[in-house]
């Protein structure tokens, strides 16, 4: 068991240095989903009047930030690949290191890196339309266990797939349709 934890500190150690270092990530997942609710949100919302009574781009911001963890989730697999492209994987399969610690430490840096761009997304939107958080322990939850499904997801689809084009493509497939009908967009 100590071993399995280590393995997996290591893991884990290395995949958020991969995401520190990793600029045009963290711009790409931050300019984006502002970029919807500014041109979006601002855009309709004297047009649409929810039901609610919540203003329509409120409903888009919160809308984003769990768009944001959806599809930044499914990269947990676009990770595998390069890894297994740039023989990586090859070596820690032959290595004295569990697939579970593997699998565990790409859950658990996708799961923080989640967690830090909901922080920051949110105080970003916080600024420009107030974002209510009723209870933070079930979005805190609620973000755990989207970002579990679609690491999930994006890992079962890796492992089946060898190249990244091709997983580019068969995650776009997924993650596009269950976006747009949810009530992300269209309350």
């Amino acid at each position: 068991m100590r071993v399995l934890l280590t393995d997996t500190w290591t893991l884990f150690r290395r995949e958020m240095l991969r995401y520190a270092r990793d600029r045009a990530y963290w711009i790409g997942q931050l300019v984006f989903p502002i970029a919807i609710v500014g041109f979006v949100g601002f855009g309709l919302d004297e047009v649409v009047e929810l039901p609610s009574g919540v203003a329509f781009v409120s409903h888009l911001s919160t809308g984003m930030l769990a768009l944001v963890v959806g599809s930044g989730a499914v990269g947990g697999g676009f990770s595998l690949i390069e890894d297994r492209e740039s023989g990586f994987l090859r070596s820690l399969l032959v290595a004295p290191v569990s697939r579970a610690s593997i699998l565990l430490a790409k859950l658990a840096a996708r799961v923080v890196v989640s967690l830090v761009l909901v922080a920051l997304l949110g105080g970003c939107l916080a600024l420009v339309q107030p974002i209510a958080v009723p209870n933070p322990a079930a979005v805190l939850l609620a973000i755990v266990g989207v970002t579990a499904v679609f690491v999930a997801l994006g890992v079962s689809l890796a492992t089946r797939l060898r190249r990244l084009e091709s997983f580019r493509m068969l995650a776009a497939l997924v993650t596009i349709p269950l976006y747009l009908f949810s009530g992300i967009f269209y309350p």
